[in-house]
């Protein structure tokens, strides 16, 4: 079993998207399915063997430019402990971290992961400020031409889709044989069974995106005011600070229904919300995977996505679930009558999504994970 060093920014703070994925490896180092050691300036004390809490400047933490920066003290960290106990593997949470590597390979392989597309698609500035604005933009940007030279110094790059390893290869001119895919995964032993029968008054309706502009709040806003039933919807992921702004989007859309500003959840209370709404509707603009709806499909919960990224891997192409097309209003809005409307339909879905869901299994996911480190060991 190869030993690996992993280096994450993200640790202890359970309501960040990438802490699940560091969670469910803590877990497997706990059950010894894999040798790992994690590296991170998130980790409040060293409480377990496992664990290094890498000290980094204040200031460095609030750069701009200081995720790169980070990224020179955390490798250190890992050298530190490499000389005294040598690592197989030295594993970047995300290739950035990695830059300061240099073109130069070590002597122990080095493997980036890269979880979405959002500085892959900012090509230019104009690309992405429909979407997120000019400031927004030009931070894209700007991290879009460190990601690149990052990728393209690594020997290996991990990455969550079919779909962003197609997207990276095209994009950033990336020699296929150098990404490799490794899916993000779900507890399915923790997801809640959704069994009741939709509750059409009102329809509860979740929304599940921290980033609410990137997946399309205001496209579901729309689509539920040209529903004919009573609709509330619940809003997991963006903090107190944009609560506001949100009203403001459904008043603009004419959404008149009941809004339930949740802020961001953990994991368990995540769940909670689950057994207590009808459908997951996220209509996304862009999205790599979509942890949220493996969640959906884990609980039985009918789950609504658009034909973009890798939305379809997670939804089977629709079969596990409802696709629309994104920014198509009416789409959306048929798309939900269409949960509503049709109960053999939506039980036919329940079914397959409970047995498409198993290959995004933790269990799954740390034999692919054993098995990528071995192959970064034979480069």
């Amino acid at each position: 079993m190869p030993r690996v060093a992993f280096i994450t920014t993200v640790y202890g703070r359970s309501n960040v998207g990438g802490a699940t994925f560091v969670d469910q490896l803590r877990r497997a180092v706990e059950a010894g399915s894999i040798d790992l050691t994690f590296f991170s300036d998130d980790i409040s004390a060293e409480s377990a063997a496992y664990e290094r809490k890498v000290v980094i400047p204040r200031l460095l933490r609030r750069l701009p430019g200081g995720f790169v920066l980070r990224g020179f003290y955390l490798r250190r960290a890992v050298l530190r402990d490499h000389n005294h106990r040598p690592f197989d593997v030295i594993w970047h949470n995300n290739v950035l971290t990695s830059f300061t590597v240099g073109r130069r390979e070590s002597a122990v392989p080095v493997v980036g992961m890269i979880n979405d597309y959002s500085n892959a698609q900012a090509v230019s500035p104009l690309a992405l400020r429909r979407m997120l604005g000019w400031y927004r933009a030009m931070i894209r940007y700007f991290w879009r031409i460190i990601e690149r030279r990052s990728t393209l110094q690594r020997g290996m790059v991990v990455v969550n889709s079919n779909f962003l390893r197609r997207e990276l290869s095209d994009r950033y001119d990336i020699p296929g044989h150098k990404l490799h895919v490794l899916y993000k995964a779900v507890a399915l032993s923790d997801a809640p069974r959704v069994e009741s029968p939709l509750h059409v008054d009102p329809l509860r309706v979740l929304f599940s995106k921290r980033d609410y502009a990137r997946g399309g709040l205001e496209d579901l806003f729309r689509a539920a005011a040209k529903l004919s039933c009573r609709v509330r919807i619940s809003v997991a992921g963006p903090e107190p600070v944009h609560f506001e702004r949100i009203r403001s989007l459904a008043t603009s859309a004419g959404y008149t229904g009941e809004l339930c500003l949740l802020g961001s959840l953990d994991h368990e209370r995540m769940l909670e919300q689950f057994a207590v709404n009808d459908l997951l509707c996220i209509p996304s603009r862009s999205e790599a995977l979509g942890i949220a709806f493996m969640e959906a499909l884990a609980a039985g919960l009918p789950a609504i996505g658009t034909n973009v990224g890798g939305i379809p891997e997670v939804l089977d192409d629709g079969r596990a679930g409802w696709l629309a097309t994104p920014y198509d209003i009416d789409d959306i809005a048929k798309q939900i009558r269409s949960v509503c409307e049709d109960a053999a339909l939506r039980e036919r879905k329940r079914r397959h999504g409970l047995d498409h869901v198993q290959r995004f299994s933790t269990d799954a996911m740390v034999v692919r994970f054993n098995e990528l480190a071995n192959v970064a060991m034979r480069r």
